[in-house]
């Protein structure tokens, strides 16, 4: 496609359709043709069923903190607090 034609998007995360999934666990997203960028909220105690992704993934957390288990026996405990930003790779 031209370059010319490309126009910058603004998106304010008040007006992205909001997802409740379970427990306090709420999410929005934002995407182009080739990123997408998440915010989810998360109540103590919530929790997220092992999975994986094609993609990497950056997490970043604003405020609390978030307990990651990787690896096929989830023995690889990585906790990421706020104002700290993991790195997923991809199949991770």
């Amino acid at each position: 496609s031209n370059m010319s034609e490309a126009k910058a998007v603004v998106s304010r995360w008040d007006e992205v359709k909001l997802d409740k999934m379970r427990g306090g666990i709420t999410r929005r997203f934002v995407h182009s043709e080739r990123m997408m960028v998440g915010q989810v909220h998360f109540a103590k105690g919530d929790s997220v069923p092992a999975h994986r992704h094609d993609n990497e993934q950056y997490t970043y957390v604003i405020s609390g903190a978030l307990r990651f288990r990787f690896g096929e026996d989830q023995q690889e405990e990585v906790v990421v607090g706020a104002g700290e930003i993991v790195l997923i790779p991809a199949d991770l």
